[in-house]
């Protein structure tokens, strides 16, 4: 194994990897690092950019890109991935794309719910939309008295999280899966809780 020596910012952090057999290196990793501010000599929220994985024969290529703030090119907002690329042995050709973006209203945020997906995309290559999924939360009231939604269970906090309290839970109450083609409608599956958090229907 190689680490990231001292002098450097990402000193302590793992550089690769290698393994053999009889002699002769049969796999191997090396792992890409970047941060919020690379001009740093010390660490601010290090994170992987890149990483490969080889063998005798072939090699395996997965690019990370980070959510950043606004105005920033590289400052990561909270750590969130938002997009990730599989490459084919010729480590240039894009394989597969996945792109996630987040659900960052402010009543969440100042939750410390962080990290909610809004939608999911996955492509062939950097362009071809093959899959597409959109998250929603909160949606809806405790209401139904069959589902018994409106509870009040012992030590809850029935005053600050009871019926009417609703967005800002983060709870997952739609996922829609979405037909990239245009053939056929979206189809949406949807979840009801009760006030304690628990999923009744």
């Amino acid at each position: 194994m190689w680490y990231f020596t001292a002098g450097n910012w990402a000193e302590g952090l793992l550089l690769g990897t290698e393994d053999f057999a009889n002699g002769a290196r049969k796999r191997w990793t090396r792992t890409v690092w970047t941060q919020d501010d690379p001009t740093k000599s010390y660490q601010i929220n290090p994170r992987i950019a890149e990483s490969r994985v080889g063998d005798e024969t072939n090699t395996k290529k997965t690019k990370i890109e980070y959510l950043l703030e606004p105005g920033s090119p590289t400052v990561s907002r909270f750590g969130l991935v938002s997009e990730v690329r599989s490459y084919d042995a010729n480590q240039t050709t894009v394989l597969k794309k996945a792109v996630t973006e987040y659900n960052l209203n402010q009543i969440y945020l100042d939750r410390r719910i962080i990290g909610l997906p809004a939608e999911s995309r996955l492509y062939e290559g950097e362009n071809l939309l093959q899959s597409k999924t959109t998250y929603s939360y909160d949606e809806g009231v405790f209401s139904d008295a069959n589902l018994q939604q409106n509870i009040a269970p012992i030590q809850h906090d029935n005053t600050n999280y009871g019926a009417n309290f609703t967005v800002g839970r983060g709870n997952a109450t739609s996922t829609t899966r979405h037909d990239v083609t245009g053939q056929t409608a979206p189809v949406t599956s949807s979840v009801k809780y009760n006030t304690a958090g628990a999923a009744v229907a």
